[in-house]
């Protein structure tokens, strides 16, 4: 019989960046997946990946929207870079022009119940999610968590969390308006102390947790594609036909994806449209009609719009002036079993707030924050969990905080971004 020459090469353990082969900057979250030995893993934000305990001649596949798949070995590796070359294709014009971006998307929608998951699954993810002011990081929590999810037939979800592992790598305090907060605390610990309470410090600290993984789970658009998305109480809803007055839409250059031809549809709110709403692009796989990708953030077109007056009139009162800058909501699905699923969700924003003083410097302070999910494994639900401690959605993650020896946690941190 014969054996594998991968089971005698020596194994390799090396970070390499992914690099873009025309601009040389880095292509964050793509996939790099080791064939025959069903394991991959994702890049992070600045397109790197761990390549941990892998047979140097092993072979693997590298994969993004847009860009050519590349096949590597670690042997073959200069350096620590590999270059993916972008791709674009020229789709038939017959299959393109007779159909409207719109049309695509009503179409895709109208396939969501039989091209993603119909029957419930489990499965093992990586969460973290990063405050940082003025480039200081705050506030850092990670977490492994596993999920039951209802097929995407269910009109009613009942995700079912449990906590792995959690550990809050930072508990700084938001350093702006310090005095303020201070201030605040002063009284709270006056009016305690007249009602004949005590209060602790702790208690006085403002929450700095955004997201959690049952809410990342939740904002799924396909899940729930009858569903309006909201901002200033407006319906934004860019699948739905019925707002199309509010949007303008166009197709993009097609591009690949491994094997698969996507057809790509940017959006963007009209320019007489006095509301904020979104701007974005759509990736639909061109044969099964499948939505493999949305991303989206506020519109610059409609960002103004963002807050209703009387509130900015209500911040200028106290002082205070607020700026954003950037947001982002990234939603990626994979294949599986016959369908598709979430593989990960992603969370952006960048802004800034300034307090303004009468006799001192202003106050100004930079906030950029970072959310995502990933799905490692996935499994049928028969399998059974491996955690018992239950997640509670009412209460924060870093009150659940489930610590490991070090030893299990440095073992589930280089697995974070492993996908099998």
């Amino acid at each position: 019989m014969a054996l594998s020459t991968a089971v005698f090469s020596p194994l390799r353990s090396q970070t390499i960046t992914l690099i873009d082969a025309t601009d040389h900057g880095p292509i964050p979250y793509a996939t790099a997946e080791w064939i025959g030995f069903g394991r991959g893993v994702v890049a992070d934000a600045e397109g790197l990946i761990d390549v941990t305990d892998f047979p140097s001649n092993a072979r693997f596949h590298i994969r993004s929207i847009g860009y050519q798949t590349c096949f590597k070995s670690l042997d073959s590796v200069v350096g620590d870079t590999v270059h993916l070359r972008p791709s674009v294709m020229q789709l038939n014009e017959v299959v393109v022009r007779p159909l409207s971006p719109m049309d695509y998307i009503i179409r895709a929608m109208r396939k969501v119940k039989e091209n993603y998951s119909r029957d419930s699954f489990a499965t093992q993810n990586y969460y973290q999610e990063k405050l940082i002011e003025n480039d200081a990081v705050i506030s850092h929590i990670e977490a492994f968590v596993e999920v039951k999810q209802p097929g995407y037939r269910i009109e009613k979800d009942s995700f079912e969390v449990r906590i792995r592992a959690a550990k809050e790598a930072s508990s700084a305090q938001l350093t702006f308006m310090n005095k303020e907060l201070q201030k605040s605390r002063q009284k709270d610990h006056k009016k305690a102390k007249k009602e004949g309470r005590v209060v602790e410090e702790s208690e006085l600290d403002a929450p700095l947790e955004l997201g959690s993984p049952p809410l990342l789970l939740y904002m799924d658009p396909l899940r729930h594609s009858g569903e309006k998305m909201s901002v200033n109480d407006h319906n934004v809803q860019f699948l739905d036909s019925s707002n199309t007055e509010h949007y303008t839409y166009w197709f993009g250059t097609p591009v690949q994806y491994g094997e698969r031809s996507l057809v790509v549809i940017h959006f963007d709110q009209k320019e007489k449209v006095h509301k904020a709403m979104f701007s974005g692009t759509i990736w639909i796989d061109a044969e099964s009609d499948a939505l493999t990708k949305i991303s989206f953030g506020l519109s610059e077109r409609g960002m103004k719009y963002l807050t209703p007056g009387y509130v900015k009139a209500a911040l200028w009162l106290y002082g205070l002036n607020y700026d954003i800058e950037h947001t982002l909501f990234e939603f990626n699905y994979a294949p599986f079993v016959g369908g598709w699923r979430l593989q990960s969700t992603r969370l952006e924003a960048k802004g800034a707030l300034e307090k303004r003083r009468l006799f001192g410097p202003n106050d100004f302070s930079e906030f950029s924050y970072k959310c995502e999910m990933i799905t490692t494994r996935t499994y049928s639900v028969r399998v059974p969990f491996s955690s018992e401690m239950v997640y509670q959605p009412k209460e924060l993650l870093s009150g659940q905080l489930k610590n490991v020896s070090e030893e299990q946690w440095n073992d589930l941190k280089r697995e974070s971004r492993n996908f099998y």
